[in-house]
């Protein structure tokens, strides 16, 4: 599963993919390291699954990223404003989340609830795969203080 977003919806999407991982999903989130979006994609196959964070001012680079994943054949879900956001186009499913603020910035609270949500769910799909890598995650960090 990759998660990806510019911006705020870049943390967003950092988060996303690290509470996935935390239920044993192995999640990648895109990032501007070293290499675009685009370069980042020519892993994705039929067989992944797109999350796409897209929130005003839209990033052509993370609509131009749902495109290449949807003609990929990968599902591609939108994490969005409104309905006809431009990545809803080439989205399987567009999980509409209000982000209007008095800021400058958009709202991170309801993609917050939302992305808890998605993580409590897929926990719940392979509950007993979860409840393990929560169990290995806090045997590793009881480990990891006691050496320090």
């Amino acid at each position: 599963m990759y998660t990806a977003g510019l911006g705020i919806s870049y943390l967003l999407s950092q988060i996303l993919a690290y509470q996935l991982m935390q239920v044993g999903i192995d999640a990648i989130c895109y990032n501007h390291n070293f290499t675009t979006f685009l370069e980042q994609a020519l892993l994705i196959s039929q067989e992944d699954l797109m999350i796409i964070l897209s929130f005003p001012p839209y990033s052509t680079e993370t609509i131009e990223l749902a495109k290449v994943a949807h003609e990929k054949g990968s599902n591609v879900i939108a994490i969005t404003n409104k309905p006809a956001a431009p990545a809803s186009f080439y989205a399987d499913k567009t999980l509409v989340v209000k982000s209007e603020n008095l800021l400058y910035t958009n709202s991170i609270a309801a993609v917050s609830v939302l992305i808890n949500a998605i993580s409590t769910e897929c926990a719940m799909q392979d509950r007993e795969k979860a409840e393990k890598m929560i169990t290995n995650l806090e045997r590793l960090s009881k480990d990891i203080t006691i050496s320090e």
